[in-house]
């Protein structure tokens, strides 16, 4: 292909672009003046956002699957939005008009949920790396589940990966007592929780419980022996903490804790392991850190 022809491509794809933007530009001049308009976004408590339905189908598959749909919202000159945030809505309309937004910290969370809700996958998208850079030991549960429930792994797997790598942070939040007792039975079964020593898992157990003791209480004996690997425990704070731990005195912390003295007994001794404790000694030995075992 000759250089000219190229060059005429190029500056055809250029005219064509520049005619695209020109276009738009038309259609938000037309939408400002209520020019043509056929459909109004409405949001209880605010103005009506004038809007014109090819518009919002060409930005979003929400928008064409509804006005091509032929039942009555096709037809109809109003869309209902009773469960977004104004400001969102009015981020959406003006995304499909010209492709601006701005994601802010103060309206990141309402936009993502009216992207998510009426299909702007690209603001979803850059919402959820804008929330990537704002993990903290303060926010990383809700984001998790606000990953999980929109589909976003970029969202859900950053915040769960933060969580399990810096249980130190998470066991003094507010995030981490407001927890439930689903919630935290599987943030310390997670296999890949990461804890430089065992001392901070019992801690955090300790922590979650005393925080509502009078509701909490009767967890502490599953928490504490599905989830504490005593035998990791250096033996004084075992004698001088755990031992002397009211909420872990029952038979059954009673027998996790007599497990972990054995547990330590047969690995300084290389004795040979009784058959009938090999898979309790094989869990109690399992390391925090990745890639070890004890």
């Amino acid at each position: 292909m000759s250089s000219r022809k190229r060059k005429n491509r190029g500056q055809e794809s250029d005219q064509d672009e520049e005619t695209m933007r020109s276009q738009f530009k038309s259609f938000s001049h037309f939408r400002k003046d209520g020019i043509l308009t056929d459909v109004v976004i409405a949001v209880p408590g605010h103005p009506e956002i004038k809007a014109h339905k090819m518009v919002l189908a060409a930005a979003s598959p929400f928008f064409e699957a509804m006005f091509k749909s032929g039942l009555r919202e096709s037809s109809s000159d109003r869309v209902e939005m009773p469960e977004i945030d104004y400001e969102a809505a009015q981020i959406l309309v003006d995304y499909a008009y010209c492709g601006n937004y701005k994601i802010t910290k103060e309206n990141v969370k309402n936009l993502l949920a009216a992207a998510n809700c009426y299909q702007f996958e690209e603001i979803k998208e850059k919402c959820a790396r804008f929330l990537v850079d704002t993990i903290d030991e303060n926010n990383c549960f809700e984001l998790e589940k606000i990953g999980r429930a929109m589909g976003l792994f970029s969202l859900s797997n950053p915040a769960g990966c933060f969580a399990l790598q810096n249980i130190e942070k998470i066991i003094k939040s507010e995030s981490f007592t407001a927890l439930s007792f689903e919630e935290v039975d599987k943030y310390f079964s997670a296999h890949y929780l990461f804890a430089y020593s065992e001392e901070i898992v019992y801690e955090g157990v300790l922590t979650w419980i005393k925080f509502d003791l009078k509701e909490r209480s009767k967890y502490a004996s599953k928490l504490f022996v599905d989830h504490v690997r005593v035998g990791q425990i250096d033996k004084n704070f075992i004698c001088d903490v755990i031992e002397k731990e009211p909420l872990f005195s029952d038979a059954d912390c009673s027998k996790h804790i007599l497990l972990a003295w054995k547990f330590k007994a047969f690995w300084r001794s290389d004795s040979c392991i009784p058959s009938d404790l090999r898979d309790e000694f094989e869990r109690m030995g399992k390391s925090r850190f990745p890639n070890d075992v004890y």
